[in-house]
């Protein structure tokens, strides 16, 4: 099953997600074309760990 995550601090897509999120053994997340908007719609600096919950060193 995919979870599609939408992270709440940045500008809604519109009809995308931020990441997909898959388990498959491991827990794997997608990322791609996003661009980091904040609520105001400004270009925000994030990291791959920043954005994803959890896991994501390994």
């Amino acid at each position: 099953m995919v979870q599609r995550v939408i992270v709440p601090a940045l500008f809604p897509p519109p009809r995308y997600a931020h990441a997909a999120v898959v388990e498959a053994g491991r827990r794997l997340a997608f990322t791609a074309g996003a661009v980091p908007l904040d609520g105001d719609g400004k270009i925000v600096e994030i990291t791959v760990v920043a954005a994803v919950p959890g896991d994501a060193e390994s």
